[in-house]
């Protein structure tokens, strides 16, 4: 009886946990002699997230990806890479063979995971043979249901879906790009410009620091933080000008709020000596008339 194809439905209901007894042991990972690379792919409650599937037949893993290229709903191509296993001692060796991602690519996002968890030295080589046939720039992320989270006894599971790296170093460079304006224009416009960086950073900063808090990775765990002390020292440079902005935003209130009570009560004097003998044939009115009056 021929072997079904990969279950990839009942793979992605996986907890995170599940995943590296069943898929991440040294014990399985050493017998594997293909398998399938995910990057950015949601497991369980974890989001974006790096995987490796281990076969342990090239022809299952060729199959597995065949299924997937042909249903984007599985995993989007650009961020898959079929790859020959090569075991050695102590280490193991994926060489590429099809899918959308480079061998730097795959070190980055797996390094870790083989690491600490599969505990075997990583080693990546080889190029796509269909890199090609892969339009990365068309290829849309499939839409995905949300549905409500009822587990309660596994704490390694994220509950919330974090930023990504990329998603947090493209917010900086964007705070920055505005930042690095304020010295070029005019000095009318420089209040608005300031407020603009000022906004961008304010919103990036908690985000990086859920990331550094909440990520597994080291590596960009450390790339969170350089960004975040880039990001604090272009907080620093723009306080003083930012309490300047405040300190005038808060004298033209109070001006306002000066000609607006002045207003008042002249307009209050003005109902007083015009409609005199109207105002005191109602009790009361003219006093609290002439208290309006004296505001100012």
């Amino acid at each position: 009886m021929a072997k079904e194809l990969f279950d990839f439905k009942a793979f992605q209901a996986l907890k995170y946990a599940e995943y590296k007894k069943q898929h991440a042991k040294t014990a399985v990972v050493k017998k594997a002699k293909a398998g399938l690379v995910f990057t950015k792919y949601n497991l369980g409650s974890k989001k974006k997230i790096a995987v490796f599937i281990p076969f342990l037949k090239w022809d299952e893993a060729d199959k597995a990806y065949k299924a997937l290229k042909k249903d984007k709903s599985i995993h989007l191509v650009k961020w898959t890479s079929l790859v020959k296993a090569t075991q050695g001692k102590g280490e193991i060796t994926l060489e590429i063979k099809k899918g959308g991602l480079t061998a730097d690519v795959i070190v980055e996002e797996l390094n870790e995971l083989f690491d600490k968890t599969i505990k075997l030295k990583l080693n990546v080589t080889g190029t796509s043979e269909d890199a090609s046939e892969i339009d990365t720039n068309t290829e849309l992320e499939p839409e995905t249901k949300t549905e409500p989270n009822n587990n309660t006894d596994d704490t390694l599971e994220e509950e919330t879906e974090l930023s990504t790296l990329g998603d947090l170093k493209s917010a900086f460079q964007e705070a920055k790009k505005i930042y690095d304006q304020v010295a070029k224009v005019d000095s009318s416009k420089k209040p608005k410009v300031i407020l603009s960086a000022w906004n961008k950073i304010e919103e990036l900063m908690p985000q990086l620091e859920t990331f550094i808090s909440s990520s597994d990775k080291d590596k960009q765990v450390e790339a969170a933080k350089k960004i975040n002390e880039a990001a604090k020292t272009i907080q620093s440079k723009l306080q003083p000008h930012i309490d300047k902005i405040r300190a005038k935003q808060g004298e033209k209130s109070n001006s306002n709020l000066d000609t607006l009570t002045s207003g008042i009560s002249n307009k209050a004097a003005q109902l007083l000596s015009k409609y005199k003998d109207q105002i005191e044939s109602i009790e009361g009115l003219a006093e609290k008339l002439q208290n309006i009056s004296q505001i100012a």
